[in-house]
């Protein structure tokens, strides 16, 4: 069972929702626990929300790490956290906040997710190396690009769609290859990893999308 890291309030306007954050993944690199000036354990901070944005203001790239942000089941203001989920979802807007979590004035975004809360720590924008410091992308001229190429590209996205995401799909092959060899090591066993076969890549941007429309109609 996953253990609370952390314990706080979310508060906005004079709303306040006690709730306790868990990590989201498996890796574990904060400690949330805070000293005050008598060197006591801190138990209690606010997660202050500044504003209400679009979801779709929040660019990947600022997203560092995330937790679930959990009811406190102690508190009789669980009301609160589903209400803040419902308005959530139903305005498809995220909370833009801040909050002190080890020595460090972070600031996050809460989004809802399936039945509850799920808080991003965000960079800051100075944290974000800027686009023009990469030379290749700097220094790179528009291309000109034929009517026939993007028909094709925009037919090969098509192809490729799906209307839902499921990460569920996908998994680490080559993990999946590794643990077969440390099995067959321990059994005195040979493992012969089954590689994919190289693909043919045409230098030729149209051909090649002319090509990669025939293989996936085929599929």
């Amino acid at each position: 069972m996953a253990r609370s890291m952390w314990k706080g309030n979310i508060s906005f306007g004079l709303v306040n929702i006690p709730v306790s954050l868990y990590p989201a993944t498996e890796e574990n690199e904060y400690s949330f626990n805070q000293l005050c000036a008598n060197g006591h354990r801190i138990k209690y901070k606010s997660i202050d929300i500044k504003e209400f944005v679009d979801n779709k203001e929040l660019d990947p790239i600022f997203v560092d790490k995330s937790y679930y942000v959990a009811p406190d089941p102690k508190s009789a203001n669980d009301k609160a956290y589903s209400l803040l989920v419902k308005i959530l979802k139903d305005s498809k807007k995220i909370a833009i906040g801040k909050v002190v979590l080890k020595d460090r004035e972070n600031l996050v975004a809460l989004r809802p997710y399936q039945r509850g809360i799920v808080m991003h720590i965000l960079k800051y924008l100075d944290e974000i190396r800027p686009v023009d410091e990469i030379p290749e992308i700097a220094q790179s001229k528009q291309s000109k690009l034929d009517p026939q190429e993007i028909s094709l590209g925009q037919l090969l996205v098509q192809k490729y769609s799906k209307k839902q995401f499921d990460i569920g799909d996908y998994s680490d092959n080559y993990v999946k290859e590794l643990e077969k060899l440390i099995d067959a090591k321990i059994k005195g066993k040979t493992f012969v990893s089954t590689a994919p076969k190289e693909k043919t890549v045409s230098k030729d941007l149209l051909e090649a999308l002319k090509a990669s429309v025939e293989i996936k109609g085929t599929k």
